[in-house]
């Protein structure tokens, strides 16, 4: 079990993304050694619930797949290119073979006793042919839905409690990136102090419109997500404990004030399409 997130920032020129680590196997809980984040390639990425092995074939069916149909796909809208592939067809695609390796799953009957769900969960977003942000959630029977109508989307068992929080915090897609940062942040720390089946150890993401431009060509594995560095973490971190503090607690604000300009700071070197460390 986990929670996944997935929100837009700066009127869709960037998303935020983010993860727990923990595995759940019966009543016993692991923190997993990789993130929950997997490369689809071409500007996409996806976040998973559930089954890391069941993750890992999905990614690589979906390369397969794109990869036969297509020479490249999402090159900079800026040039000129022999073939495109929208956004709704890639979407298409992932759909598809989300289906039939559900389908595959469920007849060899490894499922159990709850043979009409694949334990497998998506998060997929990516930059669309006109450089936007766009993201999807897929859900276990395969139906799916865009993110963009509220420019977030949250999965697994800490979804209700996450998405509470992005509501009462009233994230929205036009929100500066450090904002957006830090809310998807409190947000992923709420589940984890309430459910039990979501991990402490957060990973956080950062994917551009700019890093998406630095690609002159479009390679399968490539990885346009920042991974938000140990810094930035502990300043969250050191805010989201200030702000969680009771309110006649003695915790003072972290920093004399200064996170602000260090969260500012960050977000404005990664939308220029810079990876700071």
């Amino acid at each position: 079990m986990t929670v996944c997130i997935a929100a837009m920032a700066e009127k869709g020129c960037a998303l935020v993304l983010c993860a727990d680590r923990q595995r759940t196997q019966g009543d016993m809980r692991h923190q997993g050694r990789l993130p929950k984040k997997r490369e689809i390639g071409y500007g996409w990425c996806f976040l998973y619930e559930d089954n890391g092995t069941r993750a890992d074939e999905f990614r690589d069916e979906i390369q397969d797949r794109l990869n036969l149909n297509y020479g490249y796909l999402l090159w900079p809208a800026q040039q000129e290119r022999e073939a495109l592939m929208t956004e709704r067809e890639i979407v298409a695609d992932i759909r598809s073979v989300f289906i039939e390796l559900r389908d595959k799953t469920i007849k060899t009957g490894v499922l159990g006793l709850d043979e009409t769900k694949l334990d497998l969960g998506l998060l997929v977003v990516g930059f669309d042919q006109n450089l936007e942000a766009a993201g999807y959630r897929i859900f276990d029977t395969g139906d799916y839905e865009s993110i963009r109508e509220v420019g977030y989307g949250v999965l697994g068992s800490g979804e209700d409690v996450a998405n509470a929080a992005l509501a009462q915090l009233g994230i929205t897609m036009d929100d500066p990136l450090d904002h957006v940062l830090y809310n998807v942040y409190e947000a992923k720390r709420r589940a984890d102090k309430i459910i039990v089946s979501v991990g402490s150890p957060t990973d956080l993401w950062i994917m551009t419109d700019k890093l998406r431009l630095q690609t002159q060509r479009v390679v399968k594995h490539e990885d346009n997500a920042v991974v938000v560095p140990p810094r930035i973490l502990q300043v969250l971190s050191e805010v989201f404990e200030w702000r969680s503090a009771p309110p006649w607690s003695v915790s003072s604000e972290p920093r004399s004030g200064y996170w602000r300009s260090e969260l500012a700071d960050y977000c404005g070197a990664v939308m220029r399409g810079e990876r700071p460390a």
